[in-house]
């Protein structure tokens, strides 16, 4: 499973997607989160804009789709 290291300590959703290069552009992972292909942590978000507090400790996993799946730990 691949760790991304993100420096932010807070994200919208939508620039954490496209910032792991799970989307290849802001809207397109607006879109994705909407139409409920995002799970944060265990959880399904649709909502793009929701604030993210990455992690310092133990990774959170991000996943989109069925197959991009990836961990996310501040760094």
């Amino acid at each position: 499973l691949e760790t991304q290291t993100i420096a932010e300590p807070t994200l919208p959703l939508f620039k954490l997607v496209a910032g792991v290069g799970f989307a290849s552009s802001n809207g397109e992972a607006k879109r994705l989160i909407q139409q409920g292909g995002v799970t944060w942590a265990g959880h399904k978000i649709t909502d793009p804009m929701l604030a993210i507090d990455i992690p310092t400790q133990t990774p959170a996993i991000l996943q989109v789709g069925k197959r991009r799946v990836c961990q996310i730990i501040r760094g």
